[in-house]
This record gives C-alpha cells, structure tokens and sequence, in this order.
C-alpha cells in the first residue's frame, strides 16, 4: 500500500479569542492606610492614624461651651497665607488658617472650635475603613466661622482636605454633596495608587460673582497656584479652593516609593443648612472622570534598534513576519531590556488604559539601545527560499537544545501564520495523542490495533485518508503493531481511544509535558501559540485525537512538539533572553524512546518515506493534512514538523490549500536542512 497521510473529514471551531494578547486588570492593594494626624502612626498600625476633622454626634454648640482640646500634632503643613483683599474690610487683616507647618495657639484652638461646633471632630481609627468595610456616609453640611464666601469656602476645603489626609475617609466623604460616591472614589484613590502617605496644601480661594448660575467644578494643573474664580451656584455662593497634593505611591508587588505632586482644585458652596464640596472625580486628580480610577504602572522601555544574531536589523529583512517582530520589540522591550520607568495611569471600569499616555510620568524608562534576537541569518535566509516554494506557505526553525527560534517565514499573503497560526494541526498532533496513550498504557509501540474503514462516534463517521493512487480509502487490519498505525498515520486507530482519554487526559499531556495550551512569552508578550479544550469527550474528543475538532495550532507550537520529543524535555520557544519562560514535565524516558522509534518510522516507511533523502543520520518528524473552514475548494492544509539530532534542528511547516504533508510541506524542510 502506498503511504499516505490522512485526510480526516470534521472541520474545525476556531475560537474567537485565538491570537489575541489577553489583558489582565490590575490588582488594587489592601494597603494599610498612610499616616495619621494627630499621633504619630507606630509601627504595625493598620489603617489612618486618628485626629483631623471629622462629624460629631448632637447639634453643634457654641465653642465656649466646649472643653479645650491639647493642641493636636500638625498632619500637613500649610503656606503662610499674604492677607486677601476682601480680608481688608474695616481695617481688618485676617490670620491665616493654618502657617508655616505649625497653628498657633489661639488659631488652633478656634480651628477646633468651628470643626467640632459644625458638626467635627478627630478622625478615627479606621482598619475597618481601610479594608473598604464602612458604611455608606451621611453628608453633614460644614459650619464655617466666617461670613465671608471666599474664607467660608477655604475653612470648608481645609475640613475636607484635613480629613482625606489623614486617612478618615468616612469624614472627608461627609463633607461633600455625594457621601457616596466620594466613599468609593477615595477608597479607590488609595488602594489603585498603593497610597502611604498624602500631602495636601489648600491655596488662596476667591468668592464667585453673585449672579447665580449652574454649579460647575475648575480642576486646575497649571500649578501657579492662582485663585480661579466659580460661577457662583442656585444653592448660593460659591468659591474655587485650589490645593496642591503629593501623594507617596507604589506599584503593586514592587518595593519602594515615588512622590507624584500635581495641582487640582475643588469647589465648595453653601447651602441652606451649612457649607459642601461639590463632589467630582476630578478632585482626585484632573480630568477623573465618573468609573475611572487612577494605577501605578511600569512604563515600558522601548529600543533603538532590533538586531539578529549578526547584528544585522531585522527592519532590513524582506519576510514581513520579522519586520513585524521588529516594530514589536522596539515599541515594547521585553523584561530585562532597558530600564522599565513608573507612570499613574487613568483605568477605566474594565481595567484598560485611558488613552495613549499616562497621566503622569514620575520615572521615565531608559531605552535600549540594541537588542538582540535568536534570528540566524544563515537559517533564516534558508526558510524565506524554502517557503517560495510553494504559496500561502508557513515555516519555523527551533534549536531544540535551547528553544532559540532561529527562523520566521512566510510567503506574501499568509499573514504571520508561522507564529501566529490558527489552524488544526491535523495528524502532527498524533505526537501529543501517542504519549498519552502510551503514558496511561493504552498502548505500546507494538501492540495489535486495527484501523477500520470507518468508525462512529455519537452518530459522527470518522473516515481515514484516501489513497492517492488506488483512490480507495485506508485502513489496517486486525493484529496492525500501533507503530504501522502511526507510520501509515491511519485516523481511526486513534479516533477508537476516546473513551481511554476522557477527563482532561489528553489536554493534561498536551500541557504538562510539552508546554501546550498556555502563554508563552518568547519576547512579544504573552500569547497563545496553541488551544485545545480542557476537558472534552466523545465526538469531540475523538476528532482532537487525530489533531481536528477544536484544537488550534501554529507552526511554532508544532515545531516545538517536535523539539521536544528529540531533547526529551520542553525548552519554551523564545526570541530574546531573559524572558520568562513557561517549564513542563520532561518526558519519562521510556516515553520518549517509544515516541522517537514512532516518529522514526514515519521517515523510514511511513507517510514521510522519501521526503528526506540524501540527508545522513537519523531524522524524526510526522506529517499531516488537515481540513479548516478556510480550505479554498476542498483543499486541505499540509503539515510537516521534523527533528534533526545532528544539526540540533526542529522544523514546524504548513502549506495552506494544498493537499499532502509530504508532498507540499516535505520539500521546504528538506531544502533547509540539506543546506546547513
């Protein structure tokens, strides 16, 4: 009989997800709150420190009915205040609030006075709080001792700002027209930028014109620290307060600290029972908006130019796939490129990114200037003539030793299928489906499994391929040693052991032992080269046995299969150093010595018979042919993945619409490897 692969009949589901880079949202930190005003925090306190302002129980009373308070430790600090000119009325010159870090007597005591008559009082100690875990605050209007608009709005500010400083969250959001809101946005504030200390510095406020008019909020990050002017609101007047803030922040699982200082503004008003900041996102931080929130991130480095292994820049290459893997890398350095700078990102509800650039740099990334790539110029030079063969046409080139992807090709027209794929591998999968059955003793190199014509699977015809020559459909008889079977690469000797795989059996192997089924980082960030399900059974397990059904796959995941068979051990495919790489199982060495005699077979007397010729030493590969929805009239894809032990060499080739592994894809690796 004539060897030939098979041609199996299902067509395979792509998912939709396949090939796109996944996006992981940031986690915010617990945190353990940043600070406290009115006591040093002591080592191993949780949460923000007590004092500052804050609502008290009862109506307010007037402050010579209150007992004196010690003068409390200063949280922040404040500038020395020039008198205003609406403070010069009667030939009177107000004092400021708060001067030059410290409260003088009498001024602290009359702070303390108005806080806690409006309804004030020390923030508390908040663990509770800073776990997110309080209960929605109740506004409580803030009772300035001024009639003035511009000192009433400044004493209101300095209550909010006061208590957002220290930590007490609760007390800040009640000052506020939207407790709420405020509650969520200042919790998020802390937790997303991984806050331990805040600093806030309230600036001269200016009374709005009398007119009225509709509220609106000025976020000012000019940092010129001027008065702007507010329209003044129906509820009555109304002040701008800008503040300037530095906040000590953190990027989540990273040591150390950076400062970030930026201006913002707030607007306070008065109401018919007391004074409010009107609340907005932009308080946090300019241009917050409602359902974004604020991350520390690592700015990636990029690089000045992209090499191979000669130096030679992968941006001259004609192949599109390695100008593409150029663009990448020099946009994006891989980790361990350059030195990665911190930036507070905008992040919207789904955790992506908020336009192009950060809101803020606080360390700018240092470039690369060169980086290196595995590309062998030699080797690469080889595939881009090998894949000219033929159209729509796909090669990778491994060093299995090392898992160094010496080649990327692609003709004009197939996109990056070398790399990226998408396609079933088709009867290259056998490799995978044979160390499973071998691995749970389903069978061994030489044990009788026959190959019938057809076999049904929940009412699904499984087929063999067609025979070339005879046109008659394949199949082995009853005492056929399994490793006829894989030589022959007849389906339905695989298609019969569904049963024996069920439960995750074969996904496991496909994971544990070569790597499959998840992420890799070869330098171009996270992505899958490979998808199968991870637990399927009957029809659907009996088509992914012979390499259909739902499994995906590119020629890099392939050639990688191939690698690992001939090392005995997964090395995960990688373009640069210092990525991190996924590790598998190696393959128990009776496994593996099975595998290599099977897949030697294939070269000596099985479907690639021939293909090979003229090249010394022993050669291990497997071909395919496998059907996609894609296939233009009927034609199926041709698979190839073969390893060289002597050139430490493993090749994964698919040739799209064509027919034959052996006869489509077996020349192209036969070019490269006949020419190194």
């Amino acid at each position: 009989m004539r060897p030939a692969p098979e041609q199996p009949m299902r067509k395979q589901e792509r998912p939709e997800w396949y090939g796109q880079q996944p996006q992981w949202p940031a986690e915010p930190s617990q945190g353990t709150g940043y600070g406290s005003a009115g006591r040093a925090q002591a080592p191993g306190d949780v949460g923000p420190g007590t004092g500052g302002p804050g609502p008290g129980p009862g109506p307010a009373a007037p402050f010579q009915q209150r007992p004196l308070l010690p003068e409390p430790e200063p949280a922040y600090s404040y500038p020395e205040y020039e008198p205003h000119p609406h403070d010069r009325r009667a030939g009177r010159v107000r004092k400021p609030l708060l001067a030059g870090g410290a409260v003088a007597g009498a001024a602290a005591i009359a702070l303390v006075g108005y806080l806690m008559s409006s309804g004030g009082s020390p923030a508390k100690t908040g663990g509770a709080l800073a776990a997110g875990s309080s209960p929605s605050p109740t506004h409580t209007s803030f009772q300035p001792t001024s009639a003035d608009p511009a000192t009433a709005a400044e004493q209101t500010a300095t209550a909010f700002l006061s208590a957002w400083q220290s930590g007490d969250l609760q007390a800040a959001a009640k000052y506020t027209d939207d407790p709420t809101d405020a509650m969520t946005a200042l919790n998020t504030y802390k937790s997303g930028l991984n806050l331990s200390s805040l600093t806030l510095k309230p600036q001269p406020a200016q009374a709005a014109a009398s007119t009225p008019a509709s509220p609106s909020v000025s976020a000012s990050a000019s940092g010129s620290g001027a008065s702007t002017a507010a329209a003044a609101s129906a509820d009555g007047p109304s002040a701008t307060v800008p503040f300037s803030a530095t906040a000590t922040v953190s990027m989540t699982g990273k040591n150390g600290t950076m400062p970030w200082s930026y201006n913002s503004s707030l607007v306070a008003y008065k109401q018919p029972d007391g004074w409010s900041v009107r609340w907005s996102p932009s308080i946090l931080a300019p241009g917050l908006a409602d359902g974004q929130q604020l991350t520390v991130v690592a700015m990636p480095p990029s690089v000045n130019k992209v090499v191979d292994s000669a130096g030679r820049t992968l941006s001259s290459y004609s192949d599109a796939a390695v100008r593409n893997i150029a663009v990448s890398l020099e946009s994006k350095a891989p980790v361990g490129t350059g030195t990665p700078g911190v930036a507070v990102q905008v992040m919207d509800a789904s955790g992506a990114a908020v336009g192009k650039t950060p809101l803020a740099t606080l360390q700018k990334p240092v470039d690369a200037s060169e980086l290196k790539t595995t590309i062998d110029p030699t080797v690469q030079a080889l595939a881009e003539k090998a894949v000219s063969m033929r159209a729509r046409s796909s090669m990778v080139v491994l060093r299995p030793s090392t898992g160094a992807i010496l080649a990327v090709a692609n003709t004009p027209g197939s996109g990056d299928t070398a790399l990226i794929g998408g396609l079933a591998p088709g009867s290259t999968f056998k490799i995978v489906t044979s160390t499973a059955l071998l691995k749970y003793g389903v069978v061994t190199p030489y044990s009788p499994v026959t190959c019938p014509l057809e076999y049904t699977v929940q009412g699904v015809v499984y087929h063999n391929a067609t025979d070339d020559t005879t046109k008659k459909e394949e199949s082995e008889p009853p005492g056929t040693p399994f490793i006829t079977d894989f030589a022959q690469s007849c389906n339905n000797a695989f298609t019969q052991f569904y049963k024996q795989l069920e439960g995750g059996k074969l996904a496991n192997i496909a994971s544990s032992y070569f790597g499959l089924n998840q992420a890799w980082d070869i330098g171009l960030g996270p992505n899958r080269y490979f998808s199968m399900p991870g637990s399927e059974s009957g029809a659907e397990l009996a088509q992914e046995n012979f390499g259909q059904g739902k499994i995906v796959a590119s020629p890099l995941a392939m050639a990688s299969v191939a690698a690992t068979v001939g090392t005995g051990s997964f090395h995960q495919p990688y373009l640069v150093s210092g990525v991190t790489k996924v590790t598998a199982n190696a393959l128990p060495s009776g496994i593996d010595a099975n595998l290599k005699t099977l897949m030697h077979a294939v070269v000596l007397n099985g479907t690639a018979a021939g293909v090979f010729s003229g090249i010394t030493g022993p050669l291990y590969a497997k071909t395919g042919t496998a059907e996609t929805d894609a296939n233009k009239d009927g034609k199926p894809n041709a698979w190839l993945v073969v390893y060289d032990p002597y050139l430490d060499i493993a090749i994964g080739t698919v040739v799209q619409d064509s027919g034959y592994g052996s006869v489509y894809a077996g020349p192209e690796e036969r070019y490269v490897l006949s020419h190194l």
